[in-house]
């Protein structure tokens, strides 16, 4: 992308100046065929080469400056135009004197001529400034979408920072309560848990990782859910239409799965359950959430989210804007979660 933006700014640069001389190139052939060869390399030399010179001056110190491009001292208007003003005044004096000792242009009145390179000299300098006002304006646009995306990158970060350790925290919290019972299945999620942290090591550091692996974290953790509990849960997770070739942004998915279980009454409902599906479908991604929920839990719990689930929402937001549509319900004690992304 940074290479699409450069050539765009080196064309606004190059191709008016390759008009230019394609230009004057034309003009002074014809003027060849018309006058003869003195009169063309008297047109390259004083009316093409001495104006381009001045209008390179105009285009490469003195306007740059009035700019503050290059983070040079900026120019004031009047200094600007007086220093315009005097590399006019001088090069219409400089202009004369080969115009005053020559006849190689016999044909236009001498008192012309001088007129003539000054309104193209100046008509020069105002395409100069012109397009100079427009890589600027673009240049200002470039360095304002770097810095909202430089300002999103290092959000997307922090959210990554907050997710792994509010997961893991949890993750710890409950490896604990078991191995402080007693419980043997406390090994096998210690092992389960290892799992998740070489993912969280290895593979979150990038934007995207392969959906599978995703997958692989969200089963990883159901199973620790299920060692978890003395009774079997009725948990389902369904996928279909997984592919190699999808990626997807770290930590969103296994948040909203947490938020499912935090939500839910399996622990104390025996006819309690939660349903996961994921499905992979011409590029859209669908990912739907069903949960009983806790007959204590108050509405407020629905309407405020937590650290996890405000954070997969902003980087959902950040990866795909306008891309996305989620949508949250509860109704009749059971909790809806419904996301579809056009990957």
């Amino acid at each position: 992308m940074r290479k699409y933006y450069d050539s765009i700014d080196r064309f606004l640069w190059y191709a008016p100046i390759a008009v230019w001389i394609l230009m004057n190139i034309v003009i002074g052939i014809g003027m060849g065929y018309s006058q003869g060869i003195n009169s063309m390399l008297f047109f390259y030399a004083v009316f093409f080469g001495f104006a381009s010179v001045v209008i390179w001056v105009f285009a490469k110190w003195l306007f740059p400056a009035f700019m503050e491009f290059d983070g040079r001292e900026k120019l004031s208007l009047k200094k600007l135009a007086l220093y315009l003003l005097s590399l006019l005044a001088l090069g219409t004096l400089f202009f004369l004197v080969p115009i005053y000792i020559n006849t190689l242009m016999p044909a236009f009145p001498k008192i012309i001529l001088p007129l003539v390179w000054l309104s193209r000299t100046t008509l020069g300098i105002i395409l100069v400034a012109s397009i100079q006002l427009t890589r600027y304006y673009y240049q200002s646009k470039l360095k304002e979408i770097k810095l909202e995306a430089d300002k999103a990158t290092a959000e997307l970060n922090i959210l990554k920072n907050q997710i792994n350790p509010h997961f893991l925290f949890n993750t710890l919290n409950n490896i604990y309560g078991l191995a402080y019972l007693g419980d043997n299945k406390a090994a096998e999620m210690i092992s389960k848990l290892s799992q998740i942290m070489r993912y969280l090591l290895y593979d979150c550091d990038r934007d995207k990782v392969p959906l599978l692996k995703e997958t692989e974290l969200i089963e990883n953790y159901l199973s620790l859910q299920k060692l978890k509990s003395e009774s079997a849960l009725n948990v389902d997770f369904y996928k279909a239409g997984l592919k190699n070739w999808a990626s997807f942004p770290p930590m969103i998915l296994i948040n909203f799965v947490e938020n499912c279980f935090k939500h839910s009454d399996l622990e104390t409902n025996p006819d309690a359950w939660i349903k996961i599906s994921l499905e992979l479908e011409d590029k859209e991604l669908t990912f739907h959430l069903e949960n009983t929920t806790k007959k204590e839990v108050e509405k407020i719990l629905f309407e405020s989210k937590g650290i996890g689930l405000t954070n997969s929402v902003k980087l959902l937001e950040a990866h795909y804007p306008k891309k996305h549509k989620l949508h949250i319900n509860k109704d009749n004690g059971v909790y809806e979660l419904d996301l579809k992304i056009q990957l």
